[in-house]
């Protein structure tokens, strides 16, 4: 009975180092389709727990999905203002957005057209022009995510624009990245504002 006892304990101990000290079972996974091992998992949690993005009705993510503009005016403008946008005491609608971004400088299409995928050039062109509340050439946005850290590239080689690949859609998940390298390399102040 004893020496059962002493195998049982060992074996918890094994179990304990193996894992880490228990750290495995602490990983919470908020969407069931984004597992510890991707490679934008700790973005993507950081966006969900920051009210930065939101996951589907399904318990999904859909990471590799591509964005439409109206998305990525919402997660710039609620990155921006600690987690969502507020005016007059209620949550923005998508309009509001788009307005509260003009009046920011961003340079966005019409609202009416706010559902087409969304290219990395745009998202360095919205982004970087609401960081810096005026607008931006595209090449003056791409060179200040490079010189900030917010982007390696998409490709190892070529110049700066090359690398950058700003004619590629960007997905859900780079989105995420982005966002949370604004927040890791510089200081992001929220603007909460009403815009009526």
């Amino acid at each position: 009975m004893k020496r059962n006892i002493k195998y049982w304990m060992v074996g918890l101990v094994i179990l304990f180092v193996i894992t880490g000290g228990g750290k495995a079972f602490a990983t919470v996974q908020t969407f069931k389709d984004v597992a510890p091992s991707y490679w934008a998992y700790v973005p993507i949690e950081w966006g969900a727990e920051n009210g930065v993005i939101r996951g589907y009705p399904d318990g999904t993510f859909r990471a590799t999905e591509p964005l439409e503009e109206v998305h990525i005016v919402r997660i710039v403008a609620n990155a921006i203002n600690d987690g969502h946008l507020v005016i007059d005491g209620e949550d923005a609608s998508s309009y509001e957005y788009y307005q509260w971004m003009r009046d920011q400088g961003v340079p966005l299409g019409d609202f009416e057209n706010r559902d087409h995928h969304v290219t990395r050039g745009e998202m360095a062109v919205i982004l970087v022009s609401a960081l810096q509340r005026e607008p931006k050439t595209l090449e003056e946005a791409v060179d200040y995510l490079f010189e900030k850290g917010i982007t390696d590239g998409f490709y190892t080689t070529g110049s700066m624009m090359e690398r950058y690949a700003p004619e590629k859609t960007l997905t859900r998940a780079q989105a995420m990245v982005f966002m949370m390298r604004v927040y890791e390399n510089m200081p992001v102040t929220p603007v909460v504002e009403s815009i009526r």
